[in-house]
């Protein structure tokens, strides 16, 4: 079920599962919502986080708060996710001190910009964490 949490509207539908019996919770970089979205290159400064959950099918979207910060983006933008229990990161490119955090945190990372959001989704939803 896709859940829009940005304001003011809350819009909702089923988006296709992932194929294992393993859950997975799948970030993607962009800076509005749906999956009609392109992916965003620059992790720490994209607006929004697709969130996309494989055991549900469920594609929320959450702000990212460190978007405007001076300086450290990326690596506030990296410990949010952590904070969100996320485990793949589709996006751009990440620096390393973000990378760093990433990696500590447990998130795999995919650069990849050639698509939507709603391509990811389906490209990279049903990969089982490792």
């Amino acid at each position: 079920m896709f859940i829009c949490t940005l304001y003011p509207l809350a819009v909702s539908f089923k988006l296709p599962r992932g194929k294992g019996d393993e859950r997975m919770k799948m970030a993607i970089t962009c800076n509005g919502e749906g999956e009609d979205q392109p992916i965003e290159e620059r992790f720490g400064r994209c607006s929004v986080f697709a969130l996309y959950d494989s055991a549900s099918g469920a594609l929320s979207y959450v702000n990212n708060k460190a978007k405007d910060a001076s300086s450290g983006a990326g690596v506030k933008a990296a410990q949010q996710l952590i904070d969100m229990g996320v485990e793949l990161l589709i996006t751009g490119r990440v620096g390393p001190g973000a990378k760093e955090v990433l990696d500590e945190g447990g998130i795999r990372v995919k650069e990849w910009t050639a698509g939507t959001v709603g391509d990811a989704v389906r490209r990279f939803g049903a990969a089982a964490p490792s």
